[in-house]
């Protein structure tokens, strides 16, 4: 045995696992064993979280504490096998290091109604993917970090990324400690977090620190977000400053869509006490609506667009012979149609229809229902609902490309950002980015008003809604006499596929006189 020698002992329990996972029942090996056979079969989902460490007489360096969580285990937590050899690494000193590691999951696992009975592996890497260099790691300044990580995994949580907790966790009484280092922590965060991610970082500090350490905190304000907080639960509590700008808008959404004009004994009526949810009649899954178009196996693939109380007696001779047959149709919520409907739906009407009614309830739904997603912590922010509500006429009258115009247009016209700080900011307009650019599922394009676009910015639109449906290239062009070709039936298919969702409302009259705006779909 030696520094940075894995033991016989170990090796041997590495074989064991080897076996096992080609066994069809290894219930009877030990739970560290049974732990890697998960491993092996990849049945563990590893997080990371960034912790900072510093040694004296070296600069301080950001790492990266992976964990993956073993569902059938026996609530204990392993030094990752691929990590074994450095065991005598983050025992250095004191040892209090790897001890941090252990109290602060057992404190982790313990908190609700019942113990997690889930293992752990951990391990360190470096924060640029590279090798980890070689450092001998003592003290408890890594233990925050660790228990925010694991009360998290414990509950089977997500994580919010981009928070660096600078705290000692290991008092009994639980509440935090100050660590050493503070201020060339700081540094290094700063130094770094501009490659790890383009999100404002946020920083936890225990509330007991040093006036020296105070004004440190006070500086780091100008490009992160930072909290002080003096127990466990306060650390939890806090969420990124990303997750936190998403929440608000979320929340801020939700209310001016619940917002009407009117007002009822001098109180102002809210939309959700009025609001009868809609429903929608649709054809029955099955029946073909247009006989003379059938299939081979009787489906239709042709759409009939003419109301159900369609009068055959006054159409044209043409049209009749298609309602021969009878219609069967079902009502269905309004809500469900949506999601499951067609990447592109348009809500055409008259004037008092309810067109903007049926736009403010979707995006007010869609809105709840992605901030009830983050308050629980259940979902990636990346996969929540997130509605992206605006008028067309709003978004076209902007100067830009069609991703940077449609973020301002959805930000501006809420007028939140007035009280808002200048990392919150920055935080949703990233984030709205990511989501119109990846945009990945459960992202809602609610568009009001295309009858009241400019004739003269109906060709900008078209390009804009096509860009938008495309991924949102910022290469698109963006002018109304460029050329482009109509968004095809392969890309709308992988439209759907995605989740997204585009919803556009106007009055009947607007389908005739901007039909080329539409004409992408």
């Amino acid at each position: 045995s030696g520094p940075n020698i894995v033991g016989k002992d170990t090796v041997c329990d590495w074989l064991r696992a080897y076996a096992a996972s080609l066994a069809p029942d290894h219930s009877d090996a030990s739970s560290y064993v049974r732990g890697i056979v998960s491993l092996l079969h990849r049945d563990s989902k590893a997080e990371q979280v960034p912790i900072v460490v510093a040694q004296d007489g070296r600069a301080a360096r950001v790492l990266m504490l992976e964990v993956s969580r073993v569902e059938i285990g026996s609530g204990q937590q392993w030094l990752h096998p691929a990590f074994e050899h450095r065991r005598t690494d983050v025992n250095a000193g004191s040892g209090t290091f790897a001890e941090g590691m252990s109290l602060t999951w057992e404190a982790a696992r313990i908190t609700g109604c019942k113990p997690a009975s889930s293992d752990i592996f951990w391990r360190l890497r470096s924060a640029d993917g590279g090798p980890l260099p070689l450092m001998k790691l003592d003290g408890p300044s890594a233990s925050a970090s660790a228990y925010r990580a694991f009360w998290h995994i414990a509950k089977g949580l997500h994580i919010d990324s981009d928070v660096y907790v600078l705290a000692d966790a290991t008092a009994s009484d639980g509440h935090l400690q100050a660590v050493g280092h503070l201020r060339e922590k700081i540094i290094a965060i700063n130094a770094a977090r501009s490659s790890l991610s383009p999100y404002p970082p946020t920083l936890i500090a225990a509330k007991d620190v040093s006036a020296d350490n105070l004004a440190t905190l006070r500086t780091a304000n100008s490009w992160a977000e930072v909290a002080q907080v003096g127990t466990l639960d306060e650390l939890i509590a806090v969420r990124s400053v990303t997750v936190q700008a998403a929440r608000d808008y979320l929340s801020y959404l939700a209310d001016h869509s619940d917002k009407t004009p009117w007002y009822r004994n001098g109180k102002p009526v809210r939309f959700s006490e009025v609001h009868i949810t809609p429903f929608v009649w649709k054809p029955k899954p099955g029946y073909s609506l247009l006989p003379d178009a059938a299939s081979a196996d009787g489906r239709t693939e042709e759409r009939d667009w003419r109301p159900a109380g369609y009068n055959v007696s006054v159409a044209d001779r043409e049209a009749g012979p298609r309602l021969e047959r009878t219609r069967i149709q079902e009502r269905v919520p309004w809500h469900d149609t949506f999601r499951n409907n067609e990447a592109i739906t348009v809500i055409a009407g008259g004037p008092g229809s309810g067109k903007t009614s049926i736009l403010q309830w979707t995006a007010r739904t869609m809105a709840l229902r992605g901030l009830a997603d983050l308050e629980k912590r259940t979902t990636d922010p990346d996969d929540v609902d997130w509605p992206i509500q605006t008028d067309l006429d709003a978004w076209a009258s902007l100067a830009g490309q069609p991703v940077e115009t449609l973020e301002r247009a959805a930000i501006d016209s809420l007028a939140l950002v007035e009280t808002w700080g200048e990392h919150r900011l920055k935080a949703l307009r990233q984030f709205m980015r990511r989501r119109l650019t990846q945009s990945k599922a459960n992202t809602f394009f609610v568009l009001d008003a295309l009858d009241q676009v400019a004739e003269s910015r109906v060709l900008l639109l078209r390009e804009r809604l096509q860009a938008i449906a495309s991924h949102s290239r910022p290469e698109w062009p963006n002018e109304p006499d460029s050329k482009s070709t109509p968004c095809s039936l392969k890309l709308a298919q992988e439209i759907m596929s995605r989740g997204t969702k585009i919803l556009i409302s106007t009055r009947e009259s607007g389908l005739r006189t901007h039909h080329q705006a539409m004409s992408f779909a």
